[in-house]
């Protein structure tokens, strides 16, 4: 029982520390302000938890086809950055029979 305890008490250690460490960030980053002034929530996975962000790494991986690691962003126009997000957005989708969400939003 005294082991259950423990790796309770150390298992909420741990996740207090990350909350600490995600507060201090955005306390750091203004994001705080930002919510405030836009009425918006920002969320935060806790970090080094990837599998909290999976469609976020997934989208990372997808504009990796237009932008690869290391590509200088100087370059990387508004125009593009538009290129990119319009590419992804209508792309065909395989649970959706390989439709693209515009074709899906316009069946009958």
């Amino acid at each position: 029982m005294a082991t259950t305890t423990a790796a309770a008490a150390w298992r909420a250690s741990a996740i207090s520390r990350s909350v600490r460490h995600q507060w201090k960030t955005a306390q750091s980053s203004g994001i705080f302000e930002i919510e405030s002034r836009t009425r918006a929530t920002f969320y935060f996975a806790t970090p080094y938890h990837s599998w909290e962000r999976g469609t976020n790494e997934n989208t990372n991986g997808l504009i990796r086809q237009y932008l690869p690691k290391g590509t200088s962003m100087a370059g990387v126009t508004q125009e593009i950055c538009y290129e990119i997000a319009n590419n992804l957005n209508n792309r065909p989708r395989k649970r959706h029979g390989y439709k693209t969400p515009l074709e899906c939003l316009h069946e009958p």
